[in-house]
């Protein structure tokens, strides 16, 4: 009966709303760009952000693209590897038409480079359906500990239906189902969980309003992420966006998902509107937004403020982010509710290519406590007792002298006003390309974490070589260690071994595996992973 639940629950989603969020995968990282390879990069463009799966936070700007790959720089609190997944936020189809070859440049011959083609497109009315789907197993196994392991298995779906019986009418859909099974070795007693996490499930509308596509309007409704306000996350409700020329206009109506069971909970009221503008030369694009949201629980106001997004990018050398929220509604007490201004969070970064080898990140980001008024009613003075302002300061260096190296120094700081929350963190990265008689690639990273109560250090090696053209395969070797400040117990360093294995099985299929052992607190912990994939 579990089994048909679940079932209904992932098929009905689909067959009625569902939202796009393209997904793609890190190919190459140079000393200046980051290489993102999708199955299509239609709906991105130069100047949209590119997010972490799992995260909305900002962590990549696209800087070219080409049919199915994007050069993008970093401007977030990220540091992306080769075979990470990011993901983006889709504009709707506009009129494609033929190109000649346009080759996205990188600075790898020996990475494979996208082309747009000038071969026959589908046409903009067309139906078709792009996505992929997996299955997963995540296991983890240990003979000792309060649990003897546990396994968390995973399926997944992400699709886009364009043109639905109309031009312009779309569904599209990214979620999973999740099925823990664990076991408890003090009660001996088999316990397993589910969950449904639809992060997009929405109906999609795009209709120009002139022949150029210069000014058009799209809508949404359902369970959607809106671009245009990422920090908000999954949205359950209606959207609609109006553009004209270089400017936009767009407003938000709808719920928060459920804090506990992430379902739809209309109790969580949110609105809000925000208006911006695109504006691109031979040299440079620039992206501004400016967006006011209130969001409530059960008819009060949890939190009411204005957001403010801006990117620039100059030639290819420079790139500039700025992110700020400005809090409008406070209500430490009921009878003293009132309007208020007060910056609750900025982010400044900075990428610059100052020599084609040489590549500078630098960032800032100042944030309070975020309080929801309404949802933390009895935790408000614990709440001021522990906020306060939290600074940080980032600074990454990159160094690639040839295409065989390439190095990385980075440092980040981070203070607070209150509590003992300040701590540092130094990061550093070196690898070698197409190693001499053996081929493949190496790497080493080191980490030094110190805090006010505890100091940590992380150490890797790890080798990649790929073995035809379908099978890919590391090796790698972890070590932490890690000591509490002041006190005198010793605790004894770990070592993690391990291998992964990536195979196209042919067509549109492929198949990754995992396996890692490692001796934690004078046990043995073996964990394996297994992950099929296939993309239509």
């Amino acid at each position: 009966m579990r089994y048909l639940l679940f079932t209904i629950a992932f098929i009905l989603p689909i067959l009625s709303l569902a939202q796009t969020e393209a997904q793609g995968e890190v190919s190459y990282v140079s000393s200046s760009s980051v290489y993102v390879r999708f199955e299509s990069t239609n709906g991105i463009e130069v100047g949209d952000t590119l997010q972490l799966v799992g995260s909305n936070d900002a962590c990549l700007l696209v800087l070219n693209k080409s049919s199915v790959s994007l050069v993008t720089e970093v401007i977030g609190d990220c540091n992306p590897e080769v075979g990470q997944a990011l993901q983006a936020k889709v504009r709707k189809s506009e009129p494609e038409t033929p190109v000649d070859p346009v080759q996205v440049e990188s600075p790898d011959p020996s990475v494979e480079v996208a082309e747009v083609a000038a071969s026959p497109v589908e046409g903009k009315g067309d139906f078709r359906i792009r996505g992929n789907s997996s299955i997963a197993s995540y296991n983890v196994f240990s003979g000792d500990g309060f649990y003897s392991g546990y396994s968390r298995n995973v399926a997944r779906l992400n699709m886009d239906i364009q043109n639905v019986r109309t031009p312009g009418l779309d569904i599209e859909f990214n979620g999973n189902y999740q099925y823990f099974h664990y076991l408890n070795r003090e009660s001996t007693t088999p316990r397993a969980e589910g969950r449904l996490n639809l992060y997009n499930a929405a109906l999609r509308w795009n209709r120009d309003l002139n022949s150029t596509g210069s000014r058009n309007i799209n809508m949404a409704v359902g369970r959607f992420s809106n671009r245009r306000a990422a920090s908000l996350g999954p949205i359950d409700g209606l959207s609609a966006e109006l553009h004209l020329n270089n400017f936009f206009v767009g407003g938000i109506v709808g719920s928060r998902p459920d804090f506990e069971t992430f379902g739809v909970n209309p109790q969580l009221l949110q609105f809000g509107g925000y208006v911006g503008a695109d504006f691109n030369t031979n040299s440079s694009q620039h992206q501004s937004t400016l967006g006011w949201l209130q969001q409530g629980n059960s008819g009060g106001i949890d939190r009411r403020y204005l957001y403010l997004q801006h990117s620039s990018s100059f030639g290819g050398k420079v790139t500039l982010f700025a992110s700020s929220e400005m809090d409008l509604f406070e209500n430490f007490d009921t009878a003293t509710a009132r309007q208020t201004f007060k910056l609750s969070s900025l982010y400044l970064s900075a990428n610059y290519r100052f020599h084609p080898k040489w590549n500078l990140f630098l960032s800032y980001d100042s944030r309070q406590q975020i309080i929801f008024f309404q949802q933390y009613d009895s935790e408000i003075e614990r709440l001021l007792d522990e906020s306060g302002i939290q600074q940080g300061y980032r600074a990454r260096l990159r160094y690639n002298p040839n295409r065989h190296w390439s190095f990385a120094l980075g440092y980040h700081h981070r203070l607070r006003t209150v509590s003992s929350g300040n701590g540092s963190n130094a990061q550093f990265y070196m690898g070698y390309r197409d190693l001499p008689w053996m081929g493949g690639s190496i790497s080493l990273q080191a980490n030094l974490n110190m805090s006010s109560y505890m100091q940590s250090e992380v150490g890797s090696i790890r080798y990649s070589r790929m073995l035809g053209q379908s099978l890919r395969f590391q090796l790698y070797s972890r070590y932490l260690q890690y000591h509490y400040i002041g006190k005198e117990f010793a605790i004894s360093p770990q070592w993690y071994y391990g291998t992964e294995w990536s195979y196209r099985l042919g067509g549109d299929w492929s198949l990754g595996i995992l396996a890692e052992y490692s001796m934690q607190k004078d046990q043995d912990v073996i964990r394996g992973n297994l992950r099929l994939i296939k993309r239509f």
